[in-house]
């Protein structure tokens, strides 16, 4: 029935023999006869010798049953010339065991189409049609040519087809016009439909035509041979192996228009499977004049979008990336320079505040000191010579040391005080001055913002306060006192008034008699470039205006300094 050579081994040839219409596996090694001379033997009544065996020999190992053969004894004579065997009759109401267990048979007519390099279609002048498939070492011929092929009937209980076939060709008898091929309007013309996959096998070798869009080409060994047509929303299989330099132009995404040989893709019966079905069609080009492009795809096909959205996606997670590193860097950088000029404004702020407390205890203290050291020397000198002089140096001398426990205590608090973080110079003056009022009326009215004048200014503004509502306590017995500052240009002007005794500016005593208040003021606003006026008179009260310079400080464009 068949003999093929071991594609792994080559002392061994392996065949089918039928029996009673069923086949049965043989192993026949070269010391019996290569496989070219046991060829001889195909369709022929033999008579095998040698020892049977439940599994395979060597590597086929799952072959089942099988005869490993040591002799072939012919029982009919071999047919010399297989060609020249009767032709296939009529199987209309033959049934198919019969049909497998038949000798050889003859067919001929035009081949139709070629596919797979070992099937194909012939078209008998009776109109049959015949799926021949022939030996694996056999050359395919080409659709068109007039041949005749042997080999042995099968069927797939709607048509017969001959296997493991021989043919040659024929000179064509006449001129066979080509068949007009049918237009498919969509698959279903041969499918039934979706659902119910009716197939209408009348389409079986006919020629048809159908246009679509290319989704999947397959390949074998590099060269193209089916491709997957989109056709109406359904995919049509399109065997392309007989114009293979033609699909090798094809694109995904295409459009083609395609004419064919439909062959339905059918199993022969065997008593395993006795109701064979059919799967599905294929369309077999036989050259490439069957296939035309009509439309070669567009640039922007789906994959290229997502491949250029999937990039333009990850340019964007990159973006967003670098910002939020940048963001987080410039956060870091920000925070470390905001620290970085805090740390230098405090620096500053102490190295200020050092300054100003250095400048109050050399202009005040360190000269108080001085003056106080030459009271005394003067008093020791005019002791025995003038004692009226020395008596007169020594209190002086006494209200000279006062004086500056005074200033030092106010140092000292100064250095505990917060009146300079205060918001507003209403409650700066307060806090400045509530160890002094003791039952004493006090009114504040500053039209002049703290964040407006600098820290030396509103330092030197707030001492000079002090010494003056200190005065009009202590000398003037003032029972209620009234401090208005206001801003005039560049200049801070702060007046104190209290009605207290009042005094005559006139005949007021120096520093020499040991009055050391007025001449404090004058000396501290005298460094800052202001100036001091005294307006008193005795029992109408005093009123002192301080006049200071403050610039207006620059601001920016959001408000801030």
């Amino acid at each position: 029935y068949s003999i093929v050579e071991d594609e792994v081994s080559s002392n061994w040839s392996y065949g089918l023999i039928k029996m009673d219409g069923k086949p049965f596996h043989i192993a026949i090694p070269i010391s019996v006869g290569t496989t070219k001379e046991l060829r001889k033997f195909i369709d022929t009544e033999v008579e095998l010798e040698g020892c049977c065996f439940p599994i395979g020999r060597g590597l086929r190992r799952h072959l089942g049953h099988n005869l490993s053969v040591s002799r072939i004894t012919t029982l009919s004579s071999t047919v010399e010339d297989p060609f020249s065997i009767a032709p296939l009759e009529n199987m209309g109401r033959i049934r198919p065991e019969r049909i497998h267990a038949m000798h050889r048979r003859k067919v001929s007519g035009r081949i139709l189409v070629v596919w797979d390099g070992d099937k194909m279609l012939v078209k008998e002048n009776t109109g049959r049609i015949v799926k021949v498939q022939l030996e694996t070492d056999v050359p395919p011929p080409n659709p068109g040519t007039y041949a005749e092929a042997v080999g042995f009937p099968e069927t797939d209980l709607y048509f017969v087809n001959l296997s493991h076939a021989l043919y040659r060709t024929m000179p064509t008898e006449s001129d066979i016009p080509p068949e007009r091929p049918t237009r498919l309007a969509s698959p279903n013309d041969i499918r039934g439909g979706v659902l119910n996959r009716k197939m209408n096998i009348d389409f079986h070798g006919r020629s048809v035509s159908i246009d679509g869009v290319v989704r999947t080409i397959s390949s074998e060994n590099g060269s193209p041979r089916r491709l997957w047509l989109e056709h109406d929303g359904q995919m049509v299989q399109i065997d392309v192996g007989a114009a293979a330099n033609k699909a090798s132009e094809l694109a995904l995404g295409c459009r083609i228009d395609v004419t064919g040989v439909c062959v339905l893709m059918t199993d022969n019966w065997t008593p395993e499977q006795i109701f064979p079905s059919i799967r599905d069609f294929f369309i077999a080009v036989r050259n490439s004049d069957d296939i035309r492009i009509v439309s070669t795809p567009p640039w922007w096909t789906p994959m290229r979008f997502g491949i250029v959205a999937g990039a333009l996606l990850a340019i964007l997670v990159a973006i967003l990336i670098w910002n939020a590193s940048l963001r987080i860097l410039v956060d870091r950088r920000s925070r470390q320079l905001v620290k970085s000029q805090s740390e230098k404004l405090e620096a500053e702020l102490r190295i200020d505040e050092r300054t100003r407390i250095a400048a109050e205890l050399h202009d005040y203290l360190a000269q108080n000191l001085a003056a106080m050291s030459y009271r005394l020397t003067a008093a020791k000198l005019t002791r025995t010579t003038d004692p009226a002089m020395s008596s007169k140096h020594l209190e002086t001398l006494s209200a000279m040391l006062n004086s500056s426990r005074t200033e030092l205590r106010r140092c000292l608090w100064d250095l505990k005080s917060a009146a300079l973080e205060e918001p507003t110079f209403e409650l700066a003056i307060r806090r400045t001055l509530q160890q002094l009022m003791d039952g004493t009326a006090l009114v504040v009215k500053f039209s002049v913002s703290r964040s407006s004048v600098s820290d030396t200014i509103a330092h030197a503004l707030l001492s000079v306060i002090r010494e003056l509502v200190a005065n009009a306590i202590n000398h003037g017995a003032a029972k209620s006192i009234r401090v208005v500052g206001k801003r005039v240009g560049d200049k801070l002007t702060v007046s104190v008034c209290d009605d207290g005794c009042g005094f005559d500016p006139s005949s007021r005593g120096g520093s020499d008699e040991g009055h050391f208040g007025l001449d404090g003021i004058r000396s501290r606003t005298g460094r800052l470039g202001g100036e001091i006026k005294i307006k008193s008179e005795p029992g109408r009260g005093t009123t002192a205006v301080v006049t200071l310079p403050s610039p207006r400080p620059h601001l920016g464009k959001d408000g801030t300094r």
